[in-house]
Parts: structure tokens; C-alpha cells; sequence
């Protein structure tokens, strides 16, 4: 049965793109604001560190570095996020089912690496509110 389309996609994929083309710019979003709170902690604190605290106890230089390694951390996901944003946008302009099934599969990966990332930014800034805490409020 020939309807004289030949490169159209199945309904199914075509009824889905828009979906996954509205949330990329949300994903982009999130992404950005994952990057731009790590680097600025991650700046803050290398820049005025030495200021605020001025005697750090030893044992506490850990959860500094902890951080500084979560704060990496969430930068690079966010790194991985984008990349995979990419390939996802670029399976979503083929007509291939199999592709979008690539795309739908990478997505759940974006979304973990996404909450992932989202945590270590988290776990960064409790790291580095403690340290700063310990070495100002409690000596």
C-alpha cells in the first residue's frame, strides 16, 4: 500500500517529536543552571577560601575537597547531558523507528545523569557550607 509518501515517519514517531523537541530547551535550561552554580562555588571558594577561613582544622580540609570534587563532578555530567542531548535531537530528525527508539532510550539516561548531577551539586554546597561552618562558627 504506496500513499506516496516515502520518507515519512510512522504516526507514532511524528505525534512524539514535538514532545522531545519541547524538552530539550528545558533540559538546556536545568543543565545551565546545574553549570553555572557549580562553577560559581567551585570559583567562589578557590578565590575566597583563604579569607573566610583563615585557620582551617586539619581534619575538616576533606570536606572541602569533597566539594571540589562534587562540584567537578556536576560539571562534568552536565558535560555528558549535553553531548547526549545532541545525539538525541539528531535520532529524532531521522524517520527511522529504530532511532527513535535510540532517542527514547538515551533520554532515560539524560534524565538519571541529570538527577545525578543534580545531586552532587547538592552534596558540593553542603560540603563546603560545613566546612566554612566549622571553621568559623564552632573554633
Amino acid at each position: 500500500m504506496n500513499t506516496g509518501m516515502k520518507n515519512s515517519a510512522p504516526p507514532i514517531i511524528e505525534a512524539k517529536r514535538p514532545v522531545f523537541a519541547s524538552l530539550s530547551p528545558e533540559a538546556s535550561d536545568f543543565c545551565k543552571q546545574i553549570m553555572t552554580v557549580s562553577t560559581s562555588f567551585l570559583g567562589g571558594t578557590l578565590l575566597f577560601i583563604d579569607k573566610v577561613v583563615t585557620a582551617p582544622m586539619p581534619w575538616t580540609k576533606w570536606l572541602l575537597l569533597f566539594g571540589y570534587i562534587m562540584f567537578i563532578g556536576a560539571i562534568l555530567l552536565v558535560c555528558v547531558v549535553r553531548f547526549s542531548n545532541v545525539l538525541t535531537l539528531e535520532a529524532l530528525n531521522s524517520n527511522r523507528p529504530r532511532d527513535f527508539e535510540f532517542a527514547k532510550k538515551r533520554n532515560k539516561e539524560v534524565i538519571q545523569a541529570m538527577r545525578i548531577s543534580a545531586c552532587f551539586l547538592i552534596f558540593g554546597v553542603m560540603a563546603i557550607v560545613t566546612f566554612v561552618h566549622l571553621n568559623t562558627f564552632l573554633q
